[in-house]
């Protein structure tokens, strides 16, 4: 503007405040369509699945009663019925599943992913419930959070949960194919390791001695499986492989004592190339055993339990070999951050435009050609 040219009138500050509700509502309203229709990001670590998965399984999981006090996962399809998971370790997601999931009776302490349908019936799940296919339900339960179907969503009113879309596109938090390769990739490397030393045995027992550091034992897995009680010894800054070879095994009761500052989450019983496992009754300790089709139909693990297809009723607490390598297996990009940024920029926009205008009014001359002034206020 030249000296000496009139100001042009500018709208009275009432029509600023206006056209700042218009621009702010605008700026929720873009929000508001970021968000509808796409599921909220997650930010669960992934990169000690030793110490995220409490069970895990290659394949399928099939089981009828018992409980799991972790958090549990599977690459092929689970159904369970008359269970209890994660109560032990609640919040995010308890069961993440690759295909589909049928879940009947029992109580969820988490959400539930899945790759493909869900069904659910009589079930509590405390958490956001996703998948890739459809979502329904065969009875009454309480779902504590959002349902989101890749398919449709068409729950009957039997059943109570915050919200449902269908038509959500389906982003895993959990790579399972990932997570399946790292366990498969582990076992094979433990057991190609050289032994560091040798088990003795006494009448049933068996006696192993560790240094510091990584101590590796092998055995065969009948002898594994005619020890009542294993007896190790070592510090607590050792670790100690145990491989069970053969293609086949058992595993009933079997004691498991540590001694001289070791435990039990300082060792990994790995059965490499184990095509069959059958378990039985209680073991302290973590299992390893990715290609096995696995029957646990009684008894109590507390520790990992990692294998292919199971089956059974057992019971699995809330343990964790900690020693696993760290290998960050990276959480699915959502669309959520680029809705937040664009907001925010929207925002920023107006703020700035908002700011611009209060500095042209400032620089107006009290009583100019406008008839208000700077303050809004009629000159006397």
């Amino acid at each position: 503007m030249f000296i000496g040219e009139k100001h042009a009138p500018l709208p009275p500050p009432k029509l600023y405040r206006t056209v700042a509700v218009y621009k702010f509502t605008f700026t929720l309203f873009a929000i508001g369509l970021c968000l509808s229709g796409i599921r909220p990001a997650h930010a669960v670590p992934m990169d000690d699945p030793f110490g995220y998965f409490n069970v895990y399984s290659l394949g399928n999981i099939n089981y009828s009663g018992g409980d799991f006090q972790g958090k549990a996962g599977a690459a092929g399809n689970v159904s369970f019925n008359h269970f209890s998971l994660a109560l032990k370790d609640q919040g995010g997601h308890a069961l993440h599943v690759g295909g589909d999931a049928t879940l009947n009776n029992g109580s969820f302490y988490g959400g539930i992913e899945a790759g493909k349908n869900i069904s659910v019936g009589n079930l509590g799940v405390y958490g956001d419930v996703h998948g890739g296919g459809n979502i329904g339900n065969t009875s009454g339960g309480t779902i504590h959070g959002n349902v989101y179907a890749g398919g449709s969503a068409t729950l009957t009113p039997s059943i109570t949960y915050y919200s449902k879309s269908s038509g959500v596109p389906y982003s895993p938090e959990a790579d399972l194919a990932a997570i399946s390769g790292y366990f498969a990739g582990f076992s094979a490397a433990v057991g190609d390791m050289a032994d560091t030393g040798s088990i003795g045995s006494s009448y049933g027992s068996l006696n192993i001695s560790a240094s510091s550091g990584i101590n590796v034992f092998s055995l065969s897995a009948a002898d594994m499986y005619a020890a009542h009680t294993v007896n190790i010894t070592g510090g607590s800054d050792a670790i100690v492989y145990i491989n069970a070879t053969g293609a086949a095994a058992n595993l009933n009761s079997t004691t498991w004592k540590f001694y001289g500052g070791i435990a039990s989450d300082d060792v990994l019983l790995n059965y490499a190339d184990a095509a069959t496992l059958s378990m039985t009754s209680s073991n302290n300790i973590n299992i390893l055993a990715p290609f096995a089709d696995t029957t646990f139909n009684s008894g109590l693990v507390t520790g990992n339990l990692i294998v292919g297809n199971l089956a059974g009723n057992g019971q699995v607490n809330l343990e964790h070999f900690d020693h696993g390598p760290r290998n960050p297996i990276p959480e699915p990009a959502t669309a959520l951050l680029l809705c937040v940024g664009l907001a925010s920029f929207i925002g920023l926009r107006f703020w700035s435009l908002r700011s611009g205008n209060r500095r042209k009014l400032a620089r107006l001359p009290r009583g100019s050609g406008s008839n208000r002034s700077r303050k809004g206020i009629s000159p006397r």
